[in-house]
C-alpha cells in the first residue's frame, strides 16, 4: 500500500470464467487500480462496430499472475472496449485489490484478524531485541526472538505487537552481516469481521498513532488472516497464508519518513504499561466527539487547504468540542420553552411565527460564548497556547463570520484575521485542539509539554514573533 506495483496475468469476470482476458493490473496507492487488457487478432469491420460487450459493466473480476497465484478486483468497472481492426482493448478500473484468494463479492471478503504496518511505526515503538556481549576478545551479537505484546481491547479483541527478524551476509567488497528487526501489529477478533469494519479499525489506529508521533502516518501494508487458510501449526503459533489488501492510499507517497523518537509527542515507551487502557480510551473518545476528530484530521491530512477553510474546520471542531465536553444550551430546555410561550403571548402568533426559526436557536450557546467558556474552564492548560491572541475568542468568532459571509464590514474593521495573522492563528487552533485531546486522554504532561512546544518552532517558520 505504499508504493507502485504491476501485476502480469490473465483475467475474467467471476460470473464468466470461460471469458478469459490477458493484460497487466497497475496498482497505484495514490489513484485507483488499472487492469488494461489486450486481445491482438485480426477483426471484420463488422466485429469492431458491432461488438456484442455492454459499454459499461460493473462486479469482480479474478485473475492469475504470472506465478499462478489469485487476484480478485473488487468494484471492478469497465466502460467497453476499444476496438479496431487488429487489436481490441479493454480498460478496467477497481477499487479494492486482494492479492492471495479469489472473492466472488464483498460478503465474502472476511477476516478473523489482521496484520498492519504503518510509516514510523519503527520508531515510534522504539524497540531493540539485540543483544552483544564481549568474551574472551570475541565479539558476539545476535536475537533474542521477543514474544508478542498482548493488548485487550474491548468485545474480546486484542492487538499484538509482533516481531520478525533476519539476517544476510554481503561479500560484495567486505564481508558484512546484516541482521534486521521488524514490528508490526496483529488485530485479533472473536469473529470474522467484513471489509468495511476492519477499515474503521485501520483508520482509528491510523488517527491515533498520528495524534502520538505528531505527523500524518499511513499503512505501509495490510494482510488479512483466515482459520481457513491456515498453512501449518495452531493456536498463537498458527501461520497464515498470505492475503494481501491493497487499497486507496491517498497521501503515502508525501509521508514523512524516518520520524526520530525524541521527536514525537508521544512514544511507545511513554504508555507501554498502559497502552491498552489508552487505546481502548481512544475508541471510546472517537464515539464521543468523532464528528471533532473528523474535523481535525480533515486538515491534518490535507495540508493543501486553504487558509480560510482550515480556520473554518477547526472553528467548527473547537465549537462541537464544547458543545459534546461542556454543554451546548443557555438553560434548561423546560425553562426555555417557558420563555418562548411567554414572547409569543406578548408579541402575538403573527409575529412569533416569523422569528420562530429564529428564536429557536436562541438557547444555544454562540461560538464567542462557547470558547470564552472553554478558556475560562481549561485556562491553566491553554492560555499560553493562545498567549499571542488576547482577544482569542472574539478573532476567531469575527473571522469565522467572515470566511463564511464575507461581509466587508467585518474587514473593514480590522477584525479578520488574514495573512500571516491567519497562519499563526491556524497553527493556534490546531496546537489547542492537540492539547485538549491529549489531556482528555490522560496520555501525560511530556506530551502536552510538547505539543506546545512546537507553538514557538511553528511561529518561527511563519516569521511571527
Amino acid at each position: 500500500m505504499f508504493k507502485k506495483r504491476e501485476f502480469e496475468g490473465r483475467w475474467w469476470w467471476s460470473d464468466k470464467p470461460e471469458e478469459i482476458r490477458y493484460g497487466i493490473l497497475r496498482y497505484d496507492p495514490e489513484d485507483i487500480s488499472i487492469l488494461e487488457t489486450k486481445d491482438p487478432r485480426s477483426y471484420s469491420f463488422h466485429e469492431v462496430v458491432e461488438h456484442d460487450e455492454p459499454r459499461f459493466q460493473k462486479g469482480t473480476m479474478l485473475g492469475r499472475d504470472s506465478n499462478d497465484h489469485p487476484i480478485t478486483l473488487l468494484d471492478c468497472i469497465s466502460y467497453g472496449p476499444q476496438s479496431s481492426m487488429g487489436l481490441k482493448t479493454a480498460i478496467y478500473h477497481a477499487h479494492t485489490v486482494i492479492l492471495g484468494r479469489e472473492f466472488n463479492n464483498w460478503d465474502e471478503v472476511q477476516f478473523d484478524g489482521i496484520k498492519l504496518d504503518f510509516t514510523n511505526l519503527l520508531a515510534w515503538l522504539n524497540l531493540d531485541s539485540s543483544l552483544t556481549k564481549r568474551e574472551d576478545g570475541v565479539d558476539y551479537i545476535g536475537f533474542k526472538f521477543p514474544d508478542d505484546l498482548i493488548f485487550p481491547l474491548h468485545d474480546a479483541a486484542e492487538i499484538r505487537i509482533t516481531a520478525t527478524t533476519g539476517s544476510r551476509t554481503d561479500w560484495t567488497h567486505e564481508k558484512t552481516m546484516c541482521f534486521t528487526e521488524s514490528r508490526f501489529f496483529r488485530i485479533n477478533w472473536p469473529r470474522p469481521m467484513s471489509m468495511a469494519s476492519i477499515n474503521e479499525w485501520v483508520v482509528q489506529i491510523q488517527r491515533f498513532l498520528s495524534l502520538m508521533i505528531g505527523t500524518p502516518t499511513y499503512p505501509r501494508w495490510m494482510m488479512g488472516l483466515r482459520k481457513d487458510e491456515i498453512v501449518m501449526g495452531e493456536g498463537e503459533n498458527a501461520v497464515y497464508r498470505d492475503i494481501e489488501v491493497l487499497g486507496e492510499n491517498h497521501g503515502i507517497s508525501r509521508a514523512k519518513l524516518n520520524k526520530r523518537t525524541w521527536e514525537m509527542l508521544c512514544s511507545f515507551s511513554n504508555i507501554r504499561d498502559r497502552m491498552g487502557h489508552v487505546i481502548k480510551s481512544w475508541f471510546d473518545y472517537d464515539k464521543k466527539i468523532g464528528p471533532v476528530l473528523d474535523l481535525y484530521f480533515a486538515l491534518i491530512f490535507n495540508k493543501h487547504l486553504y487558509g480560510s477553510h482550515q480556520l473554518l474546520f477547526l472553528a467548527q471542531a473547537l465549537e462541537r468540542y464544547h458543545a459534546v465536553q461542556m454543554g451546548g444550551q443557555r438553560e434548561p430546555r423546560e425553562s426555555f420553552d417557558k420563555r418562548l410561550s411567554l414572547v409569543s403571548d406578548l408579541i402575538g402568533k403573527e409575529q412569533f411565527d416569523f422569528f420562530k426559526d429564529k428564536l429557536n436557536w436562541a438557547n444555544e450557546k454562540t461560538l464567542l460564548h462557547r470558547l470564552n467558556e472553554l478558556l475560562e474552564k481549561r485556562g491553566a492548560l491553554v492560555k499560553d497556547v493562545v498567549a499571542d491572541f488576547p482577544d482569542f475568542p472574539q478573532l476567531v468568532k469575527d473571522s469565522r463570520n467572515y470566511y463564511t459571509h464575507f461581509d466587508p464590514k467585518l474587514l473593514a474593521k480590522g477584525r479578520v484575521a488574514e495573512k500571516t495573522q491567519l497562519a499563526l492563528l491556524i497553527q493556534s487552533m490546531k496546537i489547542l485542539l492537540e492539547v485538549l485531546f491529549l489531556s482528555d486522554l490522560g496520555i501525560g504532561d511530556a506530551a502536552i509539554s510538547k505539543a506546545k512546544s512546537r507553538r514557538a518552532s511553528v511561529i518561527h517558520s511563519i516569521g511571527g514573533r
